[in-house]
């Protein structure tokens, strides 16, 4: 079979039955997640970059990167309540052909205040996505000779094409939230628990990855996601343990990741000159079942958040990737500072 036809297909097959690509640090890409995530954060703007570089040692990587904002909005005016609005653009790349995907969406969360310590959540996001094939660098079977590849030579494939299409997303989720103690970054004697449900992809859009290719386009399945992230904060000491969990289901794939960060505040701000900036660092680990360890390090620097971590291969894959899973970077900003922020509602802090 021509070979550019099998990657194809293959990829189609990813993409059918397989989850959608996302990140490792599911504490750090919320509006991947839940939509009901929206607005859910201690501060009242929020902006997050992800950027991840996956398998690159088996040849042209997955590169997959994210932007997202999100704020909560009418908390004065609203009574022990108020909304969540943002926006997501996400971008993934692979392959010599370039297998591309770039979508768009807009989420709209309601946030309501149940008493002091609870709130809940209810958002939706619609969107649009768009796939992309370049079919330019394309090796096909007629162009070897003698076991080598020729460029010169005609691969007789005149109607192969490359091609855009695209399909409209929608998707909803609910988010509980707990907490008891205080509500900023700086405090240690909190204990805070959200927990979330996603469903995702709820029209089931056709994935037609060319016209050039006659088979019948088969539909997307839908994704749940069950989520969870917590703040253990550990009495009369500055530390706290961060333990987090994402459940995916899509199709016949199912992904388990779970995990916890151990955070420390090393310095306080100056309350007098403002010149001394808070600062706290973490380090700690998350596994993705049967498939990578996933250690991480992040700093926070008073509304700034950078976090590093490194998939390390640990499936049957890693024959092929010598245990290389790919890096993620996230940086993240949040006004006010979330060390200093005082909540007029419940909010949470992760």
């Amino acid at each position: 079979m021509k070979r550019a036809i099998t990657i194809g297909m293959l990829f189609v097959a990813i993409n059918c039955a397989g989850q959608d690509l996302h990140f490792s640090q599911i504490y750090n890409s919320a509006l991947t997640l839940n939509p009901a995530l929206t607005g859910l954060f201690i501060g009242d703007q929020r902006a997050t970059i992800n950027y991840k570089d996956q398998w690159r040692s088996i040849g042209n990587s997955f590169r997959t990167f994210a932007v997202s904002f999100d704020s909560g909005i009418f908390k004065k005016q609203m009574n022990h309540s108020y909304l969540g609005i943002g926006a997501h653009v996400f971008r993934d790349q692979a392959g010599d052909l370039n297998l591309a995907n770039t979508r768009a969406q807009i989420n709209l969360s309601g946030i309501v205040e149940v008493n002091r310590n609870q709130s809940l959540s209810a958002g939706v996001y619609v969107g649009y996505s768009q796939n992309s094939i370049d079919m330019t660098n394309a090796q096909w079977d007629s162009q070897y000779s003698g076991g080598q590849f020729d460029p010169n030579i005609s691969s007789n494939e005149n109607n192969i094409n490359s091609d855009t299409w695209g399909n409209a997303d929608v998707g909803v989720g609910l988010a509980w939230y707990y907490e008891s103690g205080a509500a900023t970054l700086s405090s240690y004697d909190a204990f805070r628990l959200k927990i979330g449900l996603s469903a995702n992809h709820l029209n089931r859009a056709e994935l037609k990855y060319s016209s050039s290719f006659a088979a019948e386009p088969e539909r997307q399945y839908m994704k749940y996601i069950l989520h969870m992230n917590s703040f253990v904060g550990v009495k009369n000491t500055n530390t706290s343990l961060n333990p987090s969990f994402a459940v995916s289901m899509q199709g016949p794939a199912m992904e388990i990741l779970f995990g916890t960060i151990y955070r420390i505040r090393v310095k306080e701000a100056s309350k007098y000159t403002g010149f001394v900036k808070e600062v706290a660092w973490g380090i700690g680990a998350h596994y993705r079942w049967n498939d990578a360890i996933i250690p991480a390090v992040f700093i926070e620097v008073d509304n700034f958040a950078v976090g590093i971590s490194y998939d390390v291969n640990v499936s049957s894959l890693t024959t092929a990737t010598n245990a290389q899973g790919g890096m993620e970077i996230s940086i993240r900003f949040v006004n006010p500072n979330p060390f200093l922020y005082k909540r007029s509602v419940a909010v949470p802090s992760l």
